[in-house]
């Protein structure tokens, strides 16, 4: 092989090596681009899905306070209603568990 030949064989070796080490670098430097914006996203995500969860819990706490609301109405108007009419009351509780002793018979 004569040197010329060999001296242009060894520069090309050379750029090549250059070429994947500059290669090398853009792809690590693009692997910790995406790191950063994965790590961004997951943040991103992870503080919406507790936004969420935040508002689902606020919504339960609200709807159980309603409820409670609602049940304790509804305890006052029996209450109320028991208070005014006591015979009716009593006849019809003992309606009631007539009808329930009568079924759990059969």
């Amino acid at each position: 092989m004569n040197d010329t030949s060999k001296q242009t064989k060894e520069k090309a070796y050379g750029e090549l090596e250059e070429e994947v080490a500059r290669l090398r670098a853009d792809i690590a430097a693009l692997a910790d681009t995406l790191k950063g914006l994965a790590g961004a996203e997951a943040k991103s995500a992870a503080e919406a899905l507790r936004g969420g969860a935040d508002r689902v819990a606020a919504s339960a706490h609200s709807a159980a306070d309603r409820a409670q609301a609602s049940a304790r109405e509804g305890y006052d108007a029996l209450q109320t209603t028991v208070e005014k009419n006591p015979l009716t009351a009593l006849l019809l509780a003992l309606g009631l568990g007539f009808i329930v002793g009568a079924m759990s018979r059969r």
